[in-house]
């Protein structure tokens, strides 16, 4: 429900978009099939670009080898120079792209190719939303694997295609990207790891997923892989010699974070689903004072006005919500999920009217409901209390609480 949620409320005109396109590429349904059915795919260059944008991809390549090559970045490489480029939880990674791009741009005809549009949107089921651009070069380090070296899974949309390009030779010592199939939305194994939350390291993703089931993606240069990362993934954590990658992330248009990059230019010549890529409305979910999207479906019709829920149903510390009723007995009914990110418990209080109603105390991460008999007039002003907080994976790094599902007034 929540994945047609996402398709036709969301995300309705670039699923229409979608839904009107032919498929011009003979091998694009084999491609998303197995993507559906593995959450990832790989192959070359050759696979997955047209002719023309394998050129575009090969101009991309020779530039971002230079920016590696500038003696700045070797002497971080190399370890004859801090890495005060990078966060020091990224302090394996140095990024080597801008921020701005032109639509003209290599680097842009080759992340908005037709032919990998054609087969990330056959997956999504809606033209997507070109969310990031970024090239980094990893290299070797003395601390332990961390970060997105650990297990993880990508918190921007519902769905996030990234694709990863390698711009060097990848062994098994220089990083490959490592993914556990089938734990892609709606895979075999979604279920498998519900409550396993942050950064994962290999001891305890056994515990839920063996060794065997892991796929460590070694390749040479133009190795191309389409992965959904809100699977589990991760970059192995390089003990020798340097990995460069190049990455595109995509997302549908209503995506949790905004996108990463500027743009200028606007060329005439674009198919209409590379125009929605570049320049098609992107409406980041973000704090959403009125709840109008994806939670809104959830705390339901009864809902007037909403303040501090963030529009994917996380809430931080406090919300207040205003609920009407046909009635003035009834039952709240309060829905939602408790992710435990932190070793702590977490306490949750209602009150209505600065009048507390109810108080939970939640222990071990999973859903939770509380039900309580309430009096109200025409509405009910509820402010929902919960803590501590504990800040989402990174890149979203919210401050949380829970998730909320559903508030509703439950007439007797």
């Amino acid at each position: 429900m929540l994945h047609l949620n996402w398709k036709f409320a969301s995300n309705l005109w670039p699923t229409v978009g979608h839904l009107a396109t032919p498929t011009r590429f003979p091998d694009t349904r084999p491609f998303v099939d197995q993507m559906k059915r593995e959450g990832i795919i790989t192959g070359t260059a050759g696979d997955f670009l047209t002719e023309r944008n394998q050129e575009a991809l090969e101009q991309t390549s020779q530039a971002i080898a230079a920016a590696v090559a500038a003696p700045d970045v070797q002497a971080i490489v190399t370890g004859k120079r801090a890495n005060d480029r990078s966060p020091e939880k990224y302090d394996y990674s140095l990024k080597v792209t801008s921020q701005s791009f032109d639509a003209a741009d290599a680097i842009v005809r080759t992340a908005t190719d037709k032919k990998l549009l054609e087969i990330v949107s056959g997956y999504f089921g809606m033209w997507p939303h070109l969310n990031s651009i970024d090239a980094r070069v990893d290299f070797a380090t003395s601390s332990i694997a961390k970060s997105t070296q650990l297990w993880h899974r990508d918190p921007e949309d519902e769905r996030v295609v990234k694709v990863f390009t390698y711009l060097t030779d990848v062994t098994l010592h220089s990083g490959p990207f490592s993914y556990i199939p089938k734990t892609q939305p709606l895979g075999l194994f979604e279920k498998k790891y519900e409550g396993v939350l942050g950064r994962v390291p290999d001891e305890e993703m056994r515990t839920f997923l063996p060794d065997e089931l892991w796929r460590i993606c070694t390749g040479p240069q133009r190795t191309m892989i389409i992965a959904d990362t809100v699977g589990f993934h991760r970059g192995l954590k390089p003990v020798s010699g340097t990995r460069i990658l190049l990455c595109f992330a995509y997302t549908s248009s209503t995506p949790r974070s905004g996108r990463t990059f500027s743009l200028t230019g606007n060329p005439q010549s674009m198919s209409r689903i590379e125009k929605h890529a570049l320049y098609g409305k992107a409406t980041p979910l973000q704090q959403d004072d009125q709840v109008l999207t994806s939670i809104v479906a959830r705390i339901a019709t009864q809902a007037l006005r909403s303040e501090g829920v963030f529009a994917d149903g996380w809430m931080g510390a406090s919300a207040r919500i205003h609920l009407k009723g046909a009635r003035r007995l009834g039952v709240l009914s309060v829905k939602g999920a408790f992710p435990k990110l932190g070793e702590d418990s977490l306490k949750i209080v209602l009150k209505s009217d600065q009048e507390v109603i109810a108080e939970r105390c939640l222990e071990a991460a999973g859903d939770f409901e509380i039900q309580i008999p309430v009096k109200y007039r025409s509405t009910l002003r509820l402010e929902v209390l919960a803590g501590p907080l504990h800040s989402l994976p990174e890149p979203d790094g919210r401050a949380v609480s829970i998730l909320l599902k559903k508030i509703e007034l439950i007439s007797d």
